[in-house]
């Protein structure tokens, strides 16, 4: 019989214990994104039944006693969940170091870059799962707000972010311009700049076109990677050379653990053309949206400081900028463009300042 060597069982119990640190930060996502949507998973949702009749009034209040302690319950189980991750990513650290001092530069970068694969590989099957949890504790309407029909928060024992942008929206937008803005105006900017509306249709054609394109870049990020490229010293930028466009694509079975990522990513996005989402903006919104992107008169733009959104009169704004370019204290006119002598200054001072680092 055979005696694996060191490493193998090394890299065996990195690859298992990594495969755990995924599950648990992917368990602990789940309990957040439950409680942060009022949902109750099934494991914690609680239930009691007294053989006595009872009152509306009774109800309610067993019922709320049972909703707290579900909640509390996901509490303790999201404490107990962190602690957990915590030692893992310790014994994950502990095997990559003893890894990495059996293997050579060369064998270590290989590891790791089947290790990424094996993570992404696990991180998209368990993003699916989640998603699908959560739309089917939805759709069955395990929530507090279905239990007790009212809509209610998850008790403040629960110590995760809330969103009180409802209670906050003159907090949030700053209106410094003339337009009056109404108040489902205001609510739709109090959710952000980088809040994005579910999409009616979906241009199916594009999205096929989006996801080849995607592919090739991964195939061919593969297929021109080499050792040597990644330790070797950055390079000052070559001339620019027009060159004519390649639609050439590597042929997949070159990198197991890419086929499979591929795979799954493209699986996912178009499983996901097939679910019933729901829409997260309503049509009052949407319209706001519309006025507010028609409008020429005003710009919208982020606070300097803070979170906050500001909405000025674009003239305003134009006459602010003026006057910040025109501060001779700040800024400098130059005759012509300077932009490639910049660039050319900014590449030679950062390859002199990491030489140091790649000099034997």
């Amino acid at each position: 019989m055979t005696t694996p060597r060191t490493e193998d069982v090394v890299f065996t119990r990195l690859k298992k214990v990594t495969d755990r640190v995924c599950r648990y930060e992917s368990h602990k996502q789940f309990l957040n994104d439950c409680v942060r949507n009022n949902i109750i998973p099934k494991g914690f949702n609680l239930k009691w039944k007294m053989d006595l009749p009872l009152n509306e009034a009774e109800t309610e209040r067993i019922t709320d006693v049972l909703r707290n302690a579900s909640f509390s319950l996901i509490s303790e189980g999201l404490a107990i969940c962190e602690r957990i991750l915590v030692e893992t990513q310790e014994t994950k650290r502990e095997y990559t170091s003893q890894l990495e001092s059996l293997l050579s530069k060369t064998q270590f970068s290989k590891v790791q870059k089947e290790l990424q694969m094996l993570v992404l590989k696990t991180e998209v099957e368990l993003q699916r799962t989640k998603k699908k949890k959560i739309r089917n504790l939805k759709e069955t309407s395990v929530t507090a707000e279905n239990v007790i029909r009212r809509n209610r928060g998850p008790p403040c024992d629960v110590h995760l972010p809330t969103d009180n942008r409802n209670t906050q929206q003159q907090e949030v937008v700053t209106n410094l311009s003339k337009k009056r803005l109404t108040a489902v105006q205001l609510a739709l900017l109090s959710r952000g700049l980088k809040f994005v509306p579910t999409r009616r249709n979906i241009d199916k054609g594009k999205l096929i076109t989006d996801l080849a394109a995607w592919e090739r870049r991964m195939r061919l990020k593969e297929y021109f990677f080499t050792e040597e490229e990644e330790d070797a010293p950055p390079e000052m930028d070559k001339p620019y050379r027009k060159k004519k466009p390649s639609t050439w694509t590597p042929k997949a079975g070159r990198d197991k653990w890419l086929d499979a990522y591929i795979k799954a990513v493209k699986e996912d996005v178009i499983a996901g053309l097939n679910r019933n989402f729901k829409l997260n903006i309503t049509n009052e919104e949407e319209r706001a949206m519309k006025e507010l992107l028609s409008d020429d008169e005003i710009v919208i733009r982020p606070a300097d400081k803070g979170s906050g959104i500001v909405v000025m009169d674009r003239d305003e704004y134009v006459r602010k900028l003026h006057g910040e370019m025109s501060d001779s204290a700040t800024y400098e006119e130059v005759p012509g463009d300077r932009t490639r002598t910049v660039q050319n200054s900014s590449s030679s001072a950062t390859l002199q300042s990491s030489s140091s680092f790649w000099t034997p």
